[in-house]
């Protein structure tokens, strides 16, 4: 009689062991899982970021090229970046185009894609507007240039030939 209540109180303890076990297996699998998910977002949340960056850089790059080359369109442009976890430098490609809208405002569509294995993936595709700054032809103080206010670039149907009348009514801040 004793040896049969000592058995059950052994399978009992035995039974709620593997019970707590299991949970405690079940806990630590949802918070690897969690975990898991945590990284992968922040990842993500890396890349779009590094992409930002591309892109504001990729941005400034073009307006400065418009701004010296007024019939620049775009171009193709590929920055070395660094991948902290695997320790290793990667190029993106950063691709611009320049379009000028129904306003005469041009737009730049910028498109950074990173090349891997599988394919090219697009990280980010985004469209801003070009700021063009122009020197004053009255500038005296060589200082003043710093200070220019943005403006369109003209339409496409006027001439260098036309009046200044013409040329005062395209220009405006954005």
């Amino acid at each position: 009689m004793i040896v049969r209540v000592v058995r059950r109180r052994r399978a009992i303890a035995m039974v709620i062991a593997i019970a707590l076990l299991l949970l405690l297996s079940l806990i630590s699998a949802i918070v690897v899982r969690q975990s898991i998910a945590m990284l992968g977002a922040t990842a993500r949340q890396l890349s779009h970021l590094q992409a930002e960056h591309l892109a504001t850089a990729a941005a400034d790059r073009a307006s400065l090229l418009r701004e010296a080359d007024p019939v620049f369109a775009g171009d193709t442009w590929k920055p070395t970046t660094f991948d902290d976890e695997q320790s290793r430098a990667y190029r993106l490609q950063a691709t611009t185009a320049i379009n000028v809208d129904d306003r005469g405002a041009p737009q730049i569509q910028i498109t950074i894609v990173r090349e891997t294995a599988s394919g090219p993936v697009t990280l980010l595709s985004v469209q801003r507007r070009v700021i063009v700054r122009t020197k004053p032809a009255d500038s005296e103080n060589p200082s003043d240039d710093k200070t220019d206010a943005p403006v369109e670039s003209p339409p496409p149907e006027s001439t260098p030939s036309e009046s200044s009348a013409s040329d005062s009514s395209t220009r405006a801040s954005y």
